[in-house]
């Protein structure tokens, strides 16, 4: 169940393949003051665009009057926070994820990003843990990028807010115009949670995140290196 409708599992009747079933209700989405035309934008863009090894592929399509259904590749390890909090949660202390497959799929996710802006002038915007699956439980660095709804094709800077707060640049939330610089920023913040489970910036709400955005307060503080978090980590790393 997700917040705009449910995923099922589905198999195609001539090949046994499996695939995962998305099934969106656009009285739901309307309902949290979003358009149907984001998610139409998100379709378009994956269905005719983003075909590379680390993005989700998406199969088909299929639009009513009261849903879209998308029919994209099973992907069944989860999303990247779930596997972040299952290894934060597993009784080791000061392990998340391991340094080197840390980096396996932080490199697979940055050949996704950088397929986007170098061949297509994608930037996604929204890039973040929960953005990233896991093709299966088996590896934890075979990661593929997912929901393209706040993806612009642009080779001009940009001045939309988009995107999650606590991920997003600084330039996102301000006046200043950005380019897609800010999904490197988004996935510097996600590597910095693989390795030691907690977000690089701490505050208390998310209008005193945005107020530190908005006039250039942020306090990046890195965990002491005595800290458990830190203890199995590199000096490089850190």
């Amino acid at each position: 169940e997700g917040a705009f409708g449910t995923v099922f599992k589905c198999t195609a009747k001539t090949t046994g393949v499996e695939y995962a079933c998305k099934k969106i209700m656009k009285r739901q989405v309307e309902s949290q003051n979003m358009k149907v035309q984001m998610l139409k934008n998100e379709v378009w863009t994956m269905l005719t665009v983003c075909k590379h090894p680390q993005i989700v592929d998406l199969v088909a399509v299929f639009e009513t009057d009261v849903e879209l259904v998308l029919i994209e590749e099973s992907c069944t390890g989860g999303d990247l926070l779930e596997r972040i909090n299952e290894l934060s949660n597993s009784g080791t202390p000061g392990v998340v994820y391991r340094e080197r497959e840390a980096a396996g799929a932080l490199f697979n996710a940055l050949k996704a990003i950088d397929y986007c802006h170098t061949v297509h002038n994608i930037i996604h915007r929204d890039i973040k843990a929960e953005n990233f699956l896991l093709r299966s439980k088996g590896s934890d660095m075979d990661i593929v990028l997912v929901d393209f709804g706040f993806a612009s094709i642009s080779s001009a800077l940009m001045q939309t807010r988009a995107g999650t707060l606590m991920y997003a640049a600084p330039e996102v939330f301000t006046s200043a115009s950005y380019d897609a610089s800010v999904d490197v920023w988004s996935l510097g913040i996600m590597g910095f949670l693989m390795m030691c489970g907690s977000m690089p910036f701490h505050f208390t709400s998310e209008a005193g995140l945005l107020r530190a955005a908005q006039h250039g307060l942020f306090d990046v503080r890195f965990p002491d290196p005595a800290e458990q978090q830190w203890v199995p980590v590199s000096d490089g790393a850190k």
